[in-house]
């Protein structure tokens, strides 16, 4: 990607335009729904500043994007993966749930990050920013439970609740 967003707690968001070259303003049109999704979650659903808050923000955001864009590109574009990266999460899906699952309440920002961040991992040959891949999972479970409008309701349940109905924790990795 030649232009990046970021956010902040809060709601606070920039832009990177420098180096944005040829497939910047399409990969800015392309992400803007995610970025927009963000917006609206920290004004319907109060921020915990826990890993569990994050992987969902994170996953959410990229949810929505694929259903704005008519689930026409992969989740792995979505999430900003590759495909062979998208495969290796789905081969290692138990074993990044289960890790994850040890620090789903914390709040510590180095663990956070190590899930969230660019260049960060929790594993050997794994992706970083794993938390998107383990989000979007999660949305894709609770819609598949509860049926095809119920990402809606994900703006006003807490992450436990969306995590608990979802069944995500009984079926990874089946």
């Amino acid at each position: 990607m030649a232009s990046d967003f970021g956010g902040f707690y809060g709601g606070d968001m920039f832009v990177d335009f420098f180096g944005i070259g040829d497939d910047g303003p399409a990969e800015l049109i392309f992400t803007l729904p995610h970025e927009i999704n963000h917006q609206i979650l920290t004004r319907t659903n109060p921020v915990d500043h826990t890993l569990l808050y994050t992987i969902l923000d994170e996953g959410f955001a990229c949810y929505v994007n694929y259903l704005y864009w008519d689930k026409k590109t992969p989740p792995a574009k979505n999430i900003s993966f590759t495909d062979h990266e998208w495969q290796w999460c789905l081969d290692n899906e138990k074993r990044i749930f289960t890790y994850a699952g040890l620090f789903l309440d914390s709040t510590n920002e180095d663990v956070i990050h190590k899930f969230q961040r660019a260049h960060q991992y929790i594993f050997d040959g794994a992706p970083d920013r794993i938390a998107y891949f383990i989000g979007f999972r999660i949305c894709q479970a609770y819609v598949q439970k509860c049926g095809d409008d119920a990402w809606r309701q994900i703006y006003n349940l807490k992450p436990k609740d969306i995590l608990k109905l979802s069944e995500y924790e009984n079926t990874v990795g089946n």
